[in-house]
């Protein structure tokens, strides 16, 4: 009876199964018809909005030339004031024009502004409130140093200022900075649709140059397997910006995590799983509160999301995998006020097991779990403390979780879970569902009678489970188990100078990198380890070391062969046998201040850097061609960095503006040919024209000094009123006229005439040979931010074909465009990979790429401009593939097109390792004369693909697959797997290369909503996950739908 009981009931969940299974098809079915009639209804409300855009400035452009008829009509009241002032030998200004009566007095702040928005005068010019004047400070701006060769003034290079005006032309205005901003057009310009329109082309994540050394530690780590799980190549995986990098240092492939929308602060990997881990820091919108991502070393797909809603305060600072529970992670974030806090995870299940608030004032550098007992240490500025963890089995199960598929199963019901017990430190977290309450129980620290460090910076722990600790004062100390505290058992003083950074343990000794740029290797007996001919046991990497990696062998890491990363932000490779350094990951160790494309060498591109350098790179081989320092001086009374740059357009000659107004000629060699200082604020900006024949630089209290190249001598200059600074200079493809960009005017300068004007039809309507000025006609457009007061463009730069214009902004967001951009409601792809402000961005000279550089996080990135693949004959189809907007993904750089329903596994076809040492190999055609480099003959057959770095492959495409996180909602989840499953054709599938980074067919649609808003300004890409199936066809998509919701429920 027993029996058939158990039967029935057996038949009866059967039956109950399938109908559930029916009942999820048919809510499936029935939601994929509701999902498309919505975004068809998008689309429409979408179009006719542009269509009331385009009507809207159609109607504001008639009244406005109404006005300005009327003022025609009107007597002459004023006469218009110019744009700058000319100065001469001596520094004063000129005389004022006596035409027209006297101005009389100023109003108030406000009522000017209101009344010279649109002021005109009867000629129909405006009367620009912002204009510029000159200074008696000029004097003492062309004061030349001793040490330079003068030059000449001429009171015959002043010139009387333009009073000519053009009848009839429109003038409008954005706010820019507080200041309303004039921008002159064209007279006979009307708006068109087109130019509403986002562009065609897209733009994918090509390649990152640069590691976050500055404000991370413990951030490079070797993982297994790559883009293939089963594979044994090891790749190497970092963070920058707010990117989590894996590369493949044999071949220089590049892959991204782009789930974060802020700058990553820590990264960690697990010992024994494909599980990387990385926290944020904090934004200003809820979407980009500080949380910890857990993704997927191989399939890049996120795995689970902890935190959020400001539980992690400020940022997430340290991270730590448990070896001896794997199940385990430890975080400590940073709350308002610097308090630092400590929370014990569950990161499978997401569920938090314990908290320690308020464990350290002061900032806590590095967190560590003991592999052989269940011990964390957390180590920071005047804290070293220990704690004790106990373990034991949960007696209940966890709640039902759902994964991304290639992620690491849940735990089972017998998984070994965090128990509780009692402690007199620190308070007991709540019990969760299935989750077994955790103490924390919290040990000193007793360094007497050695003195006590400012900081501890690095911990590791030995083959046996004794604690090591590195501090401030450069010693490395052991230290005893507690009977009942822990005790300094042993000191190696002066290990390092300035203090050790970094320890890192293998099976026959240990390494350690200090302050003091060196690496040095250790014996378990705390001797320097021996060495035979040809090897080293101390190694200068060039700068302060932050993290160490060894290179993983069947021995256990390698004590000879590791990856070090520096604070100055770059990776080399070391192989002590052969006492061989290699760098594979170059970048700037401080701000990029500019990005400059040379006119006539394609893929050939200039950075400027605060760290005191002037590099120029090879955009096809993502290497550095050459770097160059020899202008950099130190000076008495402040430090003298470059901060602007360009190439001469015939020559090899670089010119190099720096922080204290000098600025310097280089020739090829990169030796100083001239040195001229015309003021003593920064030269923020400079520009040869088309020719070369002249060159016009532009300072931070708003001079302009244009220059003869033959000889260097000044033509003449100006200065803009309120010290606007000056930030960018163009020049007519003609020579006739340049451009001068402030940070909230513009103005004018007529070469033939050698003085300022205002703006003509001609210079408004001729070809430009650069366009670099956002207040431009041109331009205008990438400048709409600015109506709404929440960001900046602060660079833009248009591409030679003339086809795209791309901008940059102080939030690190960068926007291309359809060129020219007249309307500030044009359409844009946005990119937010940037974590802070964009210092320069530029178009290589042939188009093909965008090379844009940051300031806080120091990196470069290289975009790749691609045409958009074709769409989809079928309507229904179209507006498909351009309805997600919710996934997060990342970009494959070594594909040449873009994925479809399985990742490529194409390779480059050349490799090279990171020493001076040059070969040529045979390759194709297309990748011949390539630059390769070998480690060492020590270097075995099996660590040599793993030492290896691509510093010179060929130019590497980029495609790529997305990562769907899970979202918190249900609702959401399932809405965003059904619009997965309506993209049967590929072209907004999840093999397609990201849509936040490029690429997609659909991306244009994705970053305007979820990356390009103006409304949702602090980037809000969303911080869920859901899962995407990978189906390339409706109905198996929409099946392997229904097969999902029935196993949620």
């Amino acid at each position: 009876m027993s029996g058939w009981r158990y039967g029935g009931s057996k038949a009866k969940e059967e039956a109950m199964l399938q109908r559930l299974d029916a009942l999820a098809k048919q809510w499936a079915e029935r939601h994929d018809r509701m999902q498309e009639r919505v975004e068809q209804l998008e689309q429409t409300v979408e179009d006719r909005n542009k269509h009331i855009a385009l009507l809207t400035d159609q109607v504001e452009e008639l009244s406005f030339r109404l006005k300005v008829v009327e003022s025609q009509q009107a007597p002459l009241q004023s006469t218009p004031s110019s744009t700058a002032t000319l100065l001469g030998t001596s520094g004063a200004s000129l005389p004022p024009l006596t035409a027209g009566p006297t101005p009389s007095a100023p109003e108030s702040r406000r009522g000017s502004r209101r009344q010279l928005r649109r002021r005109h005068t009867a000629a129909g010019t405006l009367e620009r409130r912002g204009s510029f004047c000159s200074t008696d400070a000029h004097e003492s701006a062309l004061s030349r140093r001793s040490s330079t060769r003068s030059v000449s003034h001429d009171e015959s290079l002043v010139r009387p200022l333009d009073q000519n005006s053009i009848t009839g032309q429109p003038v409008f205005t954005i706010s820019a900075y507080g200041v309303d901003s004039a921008i002159v057009g064209p007279a006979n310009y009307q708006h068109n649709e087109d130019d509403l329109r986002m562009p065609t082309e897209k733009v994918e994540l090509e390649r990152v140059y640069g590691y976050q050394g500055r404000r991370c530690r413990n951030n490079l780590h070797y993982i297994q397997g790559g883009d293939n799980a089963s594979s044994s190549t090891l790749h190497l995986t970092y963070n920058v910006a707010s990117l989590g990098v894996v590369l493949d240092a044999a071949t220089g492939k590049q892959r991204y995590y782009i789930g974060h929308n802020q700058e990553i602060r820590c990264l960690t990997v697990h010992p024994q799983e494909d599980v990387v881990a990385t926290g944020q820091k904090s934004g200003l919108t809820r979407a980009s509160a500080a949380h910890i991502r857990l993704w997927s070393g191989s399939s890049l797909e996120t795995v689970r999301v902890l935190g959020g809603d400001n539980q992690l305060g400020d940022a997430v600072t340290c991270l730590a995998f448990s070896s001896f529970e794997p199940d385990v992670l430890a975080s400590v974030h940073e709350s308002d006020g610097g308090m630092q806090h400590l929370i014990i995870w569950n990161w499978r299940s997401g569920t938090p097991l314990a908290e320690a608030k308020a464990i350290h004032p002061e900032p806590i550098f590095t967190l560590a779990f003991n592999p052989r007992m269940p011990t964390l240490v957390t180590a920071g500025k005047n804290a070293l403390t220990f704690w004790n963890i106990a373990t034991a089995q949960a007696t209940t199960t966890t709640a039902p979780t759902t994964t991304t598929p290639g992620a690491p199963p849940p735990p089972s019901s017998s998984s070994l879970l965090l128990s509780s017990s009692t402690s007199s430190t620190q308070q007991d977290s709540p019990p969760s569902p299935g989750i077994a309450r955790v103490t924390l129980t919290k040990r000193p620290a007793l360094y007497q009678p050695h003195p006590r460090p400012k900081a501890v910076l690095a911990v590791m722990f030995a083959p046996s489970g004794r604690t090591i600790t590195g501090d401030s004062n450069g010693s490395i100390l052991v230290w005893k188990r507690p009977v009942p505290t822990y005790n300094v058992e042993r000191r190696i003083e002066d290990a390092h100078v300035g203090g050790v950074y970094c320890l890192q343990a293998t099976e026959f000794g240990f390494i350690s990198g200090g302050k003091d740029n060196l690496v040095k290797l250790w014996t378990w007996d705390f001797e320097m380890f021996p060495i035979d001919a040809g090897e080293v046991n101390t190694i200068d990497v060039g700068a302060c070391v932050r993290c160490i990696a060894c290179v993983p062998t069947v021995d256990g890491p390698s004590l000879s062969q590791f990856v070090v990363g520096t604070t100055a932000n770059f990776v080399v490779f070391v192989d002590a046998g052969a006492g061989s350094v290699g760098q594979l990951v170059p970048g700037h160790a401080d701000d990029v201040t500019c990005v400059r494309a040379h006119p006539r060498k394609a893929n050939t591109m200039l950075t400027v850097s605060a760290d005191g350098s002037v590099r120029a790179w090879d955009t096809a081989t993502h290497t550095e061609l050459w770097r160059r320092h020899s202008f950099v001086v130190e000076d008495e009374e402040e430090d003298e960095v470059p901060v602007s740059g360009d190439f001469h357009p015939i020559t090899d000659d670089v010119a190099v503006g720096s922080s204290t107004g000098t600025l310097y000629i280089l020739d090829a060699a990169g030796a100083v040919s001239h040195t001229l200082s015309q003021a003593k604020s920064a030269v923020t900006c400079a520009s040869y024209s088309p020719s070369g024949a002249f060159l016009a630089c532009g300072t931070k209290h708003g001079f302009l000094h244009i220059y003869t190249t033959a000889d260097y001598q000044l033509l003449f200059a100006a200065q803009a009123e309120r010290d606007d600074q000056v930030t960018a200079i163009d020049w007519l493809l003609d020579e006739s006229y340049l451009q001068v960009a402030c940070l909230s005017n513009t103005f004018y300068v007529s070469m033939g005439e050698q003085r300022v004007v205002n703006a003509t039809e001609t210079a408004i309507t001729c070809d430009w040979y650069t366009r670099t000025c956002p207040l431009s006609w041109e331009a205008q457009g990438t400048r709409q931010s600015l109506t709404k007061g929440a960001t900046a463009v602060s660079h833009c730069s248009r591409s030679s074909n003339k086809a795209l214009i791309v901008a940059g902004d102080n939030q690190g967001r960068l926007t291309v465009y359809k060129y020219p951009c007249y309307s500030t409601k044009a359409a844009g792809l946005t990119r937010y990979l940037h974590s802070s402000a964009i210092g320069g961005v530029a178009f290589e000279s042939s188009s093909r790429c965008i090379l844009s550089g940051g300031t806080g996080d120091a990196c470069m990135m290289q975009w790749k401009v691609v045409p958009a693949p074709e769409r989809p004959t079928s309507t229904a189809a179209s507006t498909r593939s351009n309805s997600v907007s919710t996934t997060a993904s990342f970009v494959d750089s070594s594909s040449s097109s873009p994925k479809t329903a399985q990742p490529s596994t194409a390779t480059a076809t050349t490799t090279a390792t990171a020493t001076a040492t040059t070969t040529t190999t045979h390759q194709p055609a297309e990748a011949r004369n390539t630059t390769t480099a070998k480690l060492s003959p020590a270097v075995t057959a099996s660590t040599a693909s793993i030492a290896a770095m691509s510093l010179s492959a060929p130019a590497l495409s980029a495609g790529g697959r997305s990562c769907v996180p899970p979202l918190y909602d249900t609702y959401l989840e399932w809405k965003s797997r059904a619009a997965a499953a309506l993209i049967g054709d590929g072209s907004g599938d999840d093999s397609v290369s990201s849509d936040a980074a490029g690429g997609g067919d659909g991306g244009a649609n994705i970053d305007r909503r979820h990356l390009g808003d103006a409304e949702n300004e602090d980037r809000d890409r969303g911080q869920g996950d859901n899962g995407r199936d990978k189906s390339t066809t409706p109905t198996a998509s929409r099946r392997a739908f229904g097969r999902r919701i029935t196993r949620i429920e």
